[in-house]
């Protein structure tokens, strides 16, 4: 189950999704974000019922991987999530709160899609977004296939609109032959720490599942024009 968690005003905030198993499906027909709330980070209590859920034609009746950040300066949390399926998302929406319970979506669609590159032939989705130094940073997955995923980076001034890929996508790509990560690289999570950037991931190989870090050196991303 994906999740996410922030704070604001000494008090705990996890954001996570709920499956609903269909008997006569065999398999999930409707995933949906939930809430909870905590002040130690142990002892959580949650919502009876969903924070957000699949209301938008592309949505269908899948959201999932929700990624939310609370700005002090607006006072509100912002919500980035995929949609279309719960495996395989097709695009990230965007909600806002200011209250972590009652959430409103902004636009009538996806705020951040697939390009026409062959990266990103088959769609995006389970992304990271941090602000820093008046950027919007997302750290999203790219499929270029039904298989096949990379890690990719964007920049968007608002968050929304405007999103610069970086030049050098992807960022992250599967190992090499016989590695952990050989098969998929996917669910990324951004972190700026001292002077440098991280960027931990989920590899794929054999079946298997484990997380690795890449790590880039200094401020600079590589953009051009600053960051």
């Amino acid at each position: 189950v994906s999740g996410t968690s922030t704070s604001s005003e000494g008090i705990y905030h996890l954001f996570y999704v709920g499956k609903r198993y269909s008997l006569r499906q065999e398999d999930y027909d409707r995933t949906v974000i939930a809430h909870g709330t905590s002040r130690n980070g142990q002892d959580w209590k949650v919502e009876r019922t969903p924070v957000l859920e699949p209301d938008q034609l592309w949505e269908k009746d899948m959201l999932s991987y929700p990624c939310v950040l609370w700005d002090p300066e607006e006072r509100l949390f912002k919500m980035w999530y995929s949609g279309a399926d719960a495996d395989k998302p097709s695009a990230i929406g965007y909600a806002v709160s200011q209250n972590g319970v009652e959430w409103r979506k902004p636009f009538d669609g996806p705020v951040f899609c697939k390009d026409r590159s062959t990266l990103e032939r088959e769609r995006v989705g389970a992304c990271h977004v941090l602000k820093k130094d008046g950027w919007y940073y997302m750290f999203y997955t790219a499929w270029q296939d039904e298989y096949k995923s990379r890690i990719c980076l964007a920049r968007s001034r608002d968050g929304v609109t405007d999103w610069e890929r970086h030049p050098q996508n992807p960022i992250v790509t599967w190992g090499q032959f016989g590695a952990w990560d050989v098969e998929s690289v996917c669910r990324p999570y951004g972190l700026f720490m001292g002077d440098r950037w991280y960027c931990y991931y989920t590899g794929q190989a054999r079946g298997q599942h484990r997380i690795g870090v890449l790590i880039h050196e200094g401020e600079a991303l590589g953009f051009g024009g600053g960051l």
